[in-house]
């Protein structure tokens, strides 16, 4: 019997109320987050540098940034980045 799969991602673009300030995160207790914008030719390498830091990366950035060396190896546009 086939085993099966499926990764889905959804794009939310959300405005704070007006008069408010930009948004914070509701994180719980002990959680952080950090935001950085890496392009996507670079990321998997900069997954890499996080690693040897003993940093825990999501399984899903992780298939995502092999996904894009994937692409470029079958020389695949990459215009949209």
């Amino acid at each position: 019997m086939p085993i099966a799969a499926q990764l889905a991602a959804v794009f939310v673009h959300a405005r704070d109320k007006e008069g408010e300030g930009i948004g914070k995160q509701r994180l719980d207790k002990g959680e952080f987050a950090v935001e950085l914008q890496v392009p996507l030719l670079e990321l998997e390498t900069r997954l890499g540098a996080f690693k040897e830091q003993e940093v825990i990366i999501g399984l899903r950035v992780w298939m995502f940034a092999m996904g894009i060396r994937y692409t470029l190896g079958l020389g695949l546009n990459m215009s949209a980045t």
